[in-house]
């Protein structure tokens, strides 16, 4: 397989030199370096009959014919004149240097090889799928993909080169970079965490400073702003833009997070052993293998996933738990709320207000205190269990059996309060704290009610029912209200505006809300949604 690059400058002035200067065309798309290539070109439009397509082909593509294609590309995708090629390209069609390559090689495939275009794309696709014991194939396909950054690199420089020597005209040095270019530069900058020689100079700098080369990467990221027109601290302002420039942006949001994520596990890869680095590409899938980044990402989102899941799982059960330890009223059902003072406060505008004001406090103090608790060890959270005990709220809370009651007093509680609460809950909603929760249960039944023990334990089960149930008054009020004939209770509970059942929206609230990049502070080496 063919893996060169492109000639080195001082190649390049010598065969000037040497050939004498030729004559300027008036095109100015079209490089002043017109070197002869026996590679092939790109074919023109309806010069060859399609041969394969889903409508022509039946039982795949033959084998022949993809394993030429993906060599044949490889070499024209690095040949000069079809470097140049596919800028002039994007220059004509006004679209990004990254599309044009995408262009040029679909053109290939159905002009050159007389491949359907959208039928051979997805057949590539699902090579993996339909040939995954085929090695010659599959390194094949990886060799062409790799192939595709490296061309992608080469031509950010021969571009680069064309601007300077007046034959293709930059942007313009003080107008902000469009969005064409940031798109560029992100591709770029995932195309030169690809690079091999990126790869061992990165490993190189970690081996010797002993650190992540984060700042090596950040070095790594503004050497391509140049390369696209830009003074390099000028275009670093305007990428840290991106979030007002583009606030609504989906794509760009997209592949910002990929240029994040491919930085960030270049760090990563460099400090990896040999072993650590051979058994991740072992789980790599073919078509990732030179996009190891958005495997990452893949795998992190997974993790993330799975992390969330058992948390709600571990909260629901503990939910349950505390439901069948604190008697009816953790319940909170409709006829639960028919006799209790409850109803009237769910059914009143500023009952509703108040329980609002309550639910929003507690979610937002959980939000805030979660992530630190979970931080904790087990005797610490035995500490904080055993100590709460003692714990003046719990007299509050016990002074009636009231479920209304309880709720009114919950609603008066400073925010310190409701974060001791908020912690106690986060506490026995851990992966161990099932354990404490079963422990305490048990010292329930245990102790007599003669020494008031009993009874303050007990208080702490129902206070923990109290507090887990708030995410269940929105659907009681929905439904207690239901049974108010004469009672206009449209909203069922919640703000105008907010349809969302038992869930009360805050600035935290995520859903709804477009998502907004985050900032690519490439000066510092920090974005907002990675720590490199």
């Amino acid at each position: 397989m063919f893996l060169g690059g492109l000639s080195t400058a001082n190649e390049h002035e010598a065969r000037k030199k040497k050939g004498g200067k030729k004559k300027q065309k008036e095109d100015e798309l079209t490089a002043d370096d017109t070197t002869i290539s026996s590679v092939m070109t790109r074919g023109k439009p309806g010069v060859k009959p399609i041969l394969y397509s889903a409508t022509l082909t039946s039982g795949g593509m033959p084998r022949d014919v993809i394993l030429a294609f993906l060599r044949g590309c490889v070499e024209m995708m690095l040949d000069e004149k079809n470097l140049n090629d596919m800028i002039n390209d994007s220059v004509r069609k006004n679209i990004g240097l990254h599309e044009g390559a995408v262009h040029f090689q679909r053109d290939v495939m159905e002009y050159n090889y007389q491949i359907e275009r959208e039928f051979g794309c997805r057949y590539l696709a699902l090579i993996p799928q339909n040939h995954p014991d085929d090695t010659e194939l599959l390194e094949a396909t990886k060799a062409f993909m790799f192939s595709a950054l490296r061309s992608y690199v080469n031509n950010l420089h021969l571009r680069s080169r064309r601007y300077k020597s007046g034959n293709l005209q930059p942007p313009h040095p003080n107008m902000p970079m469009s969005r064409t270019s940031i798109l560029e530069f992100l591709e770029g900058c995932n195309a030169l965490m690809a690079m091999p020689e990126t790869k061992e100079e990165l490993r190189q700098v970690a081996k010797a400073t002993n650190e992540m080369p984060g700042p090596r990467i950040i070095e790594l990221q503004r050497s391509l702003l140049p390369l696209l027109g830009y003074d390099a601290d000028f275009g670093v302002s305007c990428l840290n833009k991106i979030g007002t420039d583009f606030p609504n942006d989906r794509e760009l949001v997209n592949k910002f997070q990929m240029y994040a994520a491919c930085a960030e596990f270049a760090g990563i890869e460099s400090v990896m052993t040999e072993e650590e680095r051979a058994e991740f590409y072992r789980t790599v899938p073919p078509m990732m293998y030179h996009f190891p980044h958005m495997h990452f990402m893949q795998m992190r989102m997974r993790r993330a996933q799975m992390e969330q899941q058992m948390q709600e799982e571990r909260f629901n059960q503990t939910q349950q738990m505390i439901d069948r330890g604190g008697d009816n009223d953790g319940r909170m059902d409709a006829d639960a709320l028919r006799s209790s003072g409850m109803l009237q406060m769910l059914t009143s505008p500023d009952g509703r207000a108040k329980l609002q004001g309550l639910a929003q406090q507690i979610q937002e103090s959980k939000a805030r205190l979660e992530p630190e608790v979970s931080e904790w060890d087990l005797e610490r959270k035995k500490l904080y269990f055993e100590g709460f005990k003692e714990h003046p709220l719990l007299a509050v809370l016990g002074k009636s059996t009231d479920p209304g009651a309880k709720m009114l007093a919950l609603t008066s509680m400073t925010t310190s309060e409701i974060d001791d609460l908020i912690t106690l809950l986060v506490v026995i909603s851990q992966e161990d704290g099932g354990d404490l929760l079963a422990s305490l249960r048990e010292q329930v039944a245990k102790e007599s009610n003669s020494n008031g023990n009993s009874a303050v334990l007990n208080q702490v089960i129902k206070t923990m029912g109290s507090l887990a149930n708030m995410n269940k008054v929105g659907p009681a009020a929905q439904s207690a209200g239901q049974t108010q004939a004469h009672h206009n209770h449209s909203s069922h509970g919640h703000a105008p505006g907010h349809g969302q059942a038992g869930h009360v929206h805050s600035a935290a609230c995520s859903h709804g809300a477009p998502a907004r990049p985050a900032q690519p502070d490439i000066s510092s080496g920090k974005a907002a949604s990675m720590d490199r």
